[in-house]
């Protein structure tokens, strides 16, 4: 069994909308649920950011022929930052996350089943598909080029942030 742990806030912590961030967790586990916020919501501004300039180039420079391959691209744009995301660490006893991510130690972690989850999500009404991925942390910003598009890639670059 592979385990996940969640860090969460402890007692003051307030949402964006002054609601208890305690309140909150407590009520998604009393109801059996999570939370997946949006790229867009997390709260590092650089998470997942990728150089796309070379596929603008491309795109750019093939202007009268591109603009099937624009859409394409924008649509997959758009679907990525449409989707949830739910971070888990993967041990419970890491001191920068207690820091940051549980209120400066004085949180809790959740310990999940990370396949007994994603058994739980995947194709229910809510979830078509939860994908795992392992996150790479990087000191330079990834490079996304047309050949990391399917059919040929598969978005794996998208992954480090």
């Amino acid at each position: 069994m592979r385990k996940g742990y969640k860090y969460r806030g402890g007692i003051g912590q307030f949402d964006k909308d002054g609601q208890s961030i305690l309140h909150r967790d407590i009520a998604t586990l009393v109801s059996n649920q999570i939370y997946l916020p949006l790229k867009d919501e997390l709260n590092d501004p650089a998470e997942g950011i990728f150089n796309d300039d070379s596929i603008y180039a491309f795109l750019h420079s093939h202007k009268a022929h591109s603009a099937l391959v624009e859409k394409c691209y924008n649509d997959i744009i758009a679907k990525i930052r449409s989707m949830g995301i739910y971070s888990l660490a993967g041990n419970v006893s890491n001191e920068l996350l207690w820091a940051h991510y549980a209120s400066g130690h004085t949180g809790f972690a959740i310990e999940y089943d990370i396949d007994g989850l994603k058994k739980s999500l995947n194709f229910n009404k809510y979830f078509q598909k939860v994908f795992d991925l392992e996150m790479s942390y990087v000191d330079k910003v990834p490079t996304l080029t047309m050949m990391d598009l399917p059919p040929h890639g598969n978005l794996e670059r998208m992954k480090s942030s």
